[in-house]
């Protein structure tokens, strides 16, 4: 839990600190800051925000160089201080003093965060879904981060010689590593959807009705990834990349099998990603046995009062 938060040179904000309690309310006008606010503290305990691509942008107009710190209470009662500041041309991201890592930060500081952008679940590109699924995968599975990277470099590589037209031997000396790696990341995924789906059908019957739930899109349809390279050599050299693997998968939001994008109200939708959000959430505490910090902005856009009304219920009963 998040229970300082302090900020210097933090876009058009007054420098300040604050002292947060379980259960914080952020109150404002428009432009007055309150995002901002959020996400300095999701880039004080992870070392990413959620709507600035680039962290810089959070500095002040006027200002060189921005400072943020805080306190972080663990679930074992002890508490970190941590510090990043965030400069032109280098950032630097401490806990208790020691410099860590994003990835690290990430690992020992899970955030939950429902934003303007949290319909993006059930509508938006396959690549939002990967990421949010990765961004959670990440903090259960110790090796994700590691077979990512080397899924990346023998795709890279792979895609690089079928664009050359080279020869059938320098591509099918990827096909393994490649098809290792994809496996596992493909793995990963599947199983942390597959804890969290009780979570999202309990959750979903209470705010929404039975009928809701999720199905996973595997990037291959062979027994495994090897199978498909193979398969698929000739169209891959044909389109000079890769056409299949996890770079391809995705789930899809559901509501009588039918897609809850097409389905489903405006409001109907939003529900169900949130629902969606708290059940990787769940899944990820479940197995880490901690609690998440958890961040809300504009909850309440296109949700009427009853609604609204369900969800914060939801949210209540959480121990976050």
């Amino acid at each position: 839990m998040l229970k300082q938060l302090a900020h210097k040179s933090l876009r058009g904000l007054k420098d300040g600190k604050h002292k947060l309690e379980r259960v914080t309310h952020i109150v404002g006008d428009n432009g007055t800051g309150k995002t901002s606010l959020l996400e300095a503290a999701s880039l004080l305990l992870n070392g990413r925000t959620f709507v600035s691509t680039n962290k810089k942008e959070l500095i002040k107009s006027s200002e060189k160089e921005m400072l943020l710190m805080g306190s972080v209470e663990k679930t074992s009662g002890l508490a970190t201080s941590l510090s990043l500041s965030v400069a032109e041309t280098k950032s630097e991201h401490k806990a208790n003093d020691k410099r860590i890592s994003q990835q690290k930060a990430h690992l020992e500081n899970p955030l939950c965060v429902v934003d303007s952008n949290i319909i993006n679940v059930s509508s938006g590109a396959p690549s939002y879904r990967r990421g949010l699924i990765d961004r959670a995968v990440f903090h259960v599975e110790p090796n994700h981060a590691k077979n990512h990277k080397e899924f990346k470099k023998c795709l890279t590589q792979r895609n690089r010689a079928l664009s050359k037209g080279r020869g059938q031997r320098e591509i099918n000396s990827w096909n393994e590593p490649l098809s290792l790696a994809g496996e596992k990341i493909s793995r990963a995924r599947q199983e942390l959807l597959s804890q969290a789906k009780p979570f999202f059908k309990e959750m979903t019957g209470e705010i929404l009705g039975a009928g809701y739930g999720f199905s996973f899109i595997r990037g291959w349809e062979e027994e495994n990834y090897l199978d498909c390279l193979l398969r698929n050599e000739a169209k891959d050299r044909i389109l000079k990349n890769t056409s299949k693997g996890p770079q391809k998968e995705d789930f899809k939001l559901l509501c009588l099998n039918k897609k809850t994008k097409k389905y489903s109200s405006h409001g109907e939708e939003k529900l169900a990603s949130i629902a969606f959000v708290f059940s990787l959430n769940m899944a990820i505490e479940k197995r880490k046995k901690i609690l998440s910090t958890m961040l809300f902005d504009e909850l309440e856009s296109g949700l009427d009062n009853k609604a609204l009304g369900k969800l914060l219920i939801i949210i209540k009963s959480f121990k976050n």
